[in-house]
């Protein structure tokens, strides 16, 4: 089967005009954000980057439960400056050693729950930090992908403490 020359300029402008989906099924909108993963890497062009994963846990209650992926970019002073304002808005205390990117604050990031503004820009969805709300202890929810914590009898339950659920 062939392709006139009509149709086949007809689906390269499509093809032309169409946008890259995003990975992120949320409206914009504020929302109750969990980061449960964060991670710093070197990008395969080089670019310095903290990845992160954010779970909605309030508002629109439809939403709660999806995850948005963000990834700050730290290749130029301005991105830095974005990300250290990022930082202090969570309450974690801004590295003057940027090794500290790579060992202390994935780990201090993971955990920190606030009201964010998500907003879409043509393929790109940005998460802004709002307010902090506070530090949510994330125990298990690293291996939440298994069923090892529906395993667990009565008998092997740890005991609560002050604080947990």
């Amino acid at each position: 089967m062939s392709v006139n020359e009509k149709d086949l300029k007809a689906l390269q402008g499509m093809w032309n005009n169409a946008k890259p989906q995003s990975d992120c099924n949320l409206p914009d909108g504020n929302y109750e954000f969990l980061i449960i993963d964060a991670v710093f890497k070197i990008t395969a062009n080089g670019i310095p980057q903290m990845s992160m994963v954010y779970e909605v846990v309030g508002g629109n209650e439809t939403f709660i439960g999806e995850k948005v992926p963000q990834r700050d970019n730290l290749q130029t002073p301005e991105n830095m400056g974005w990300f250290k304002k990022k930082l202090a808005r969570l309450g974690i205390t801004i590295p003057e050693d940027v090794e500290e990117l790579m060992n202390r604050i994935p780990g201090e990031l993971k955990g920190k729950k606030f009201v964010g503004q998500l907003k879409t820009k043509d393929e790109f969805v940005n998460v802004y930090v709002n307010k902090f709300l506070g530090d949510v202890d994330l125990g298990d929810r690293a291996t939440s992908s298994s069923d090892a914590a529906e395993e667990t009898t009565e008998e092997e339950a740890p005991e609560l403490q002050v604080g947990q659920r």
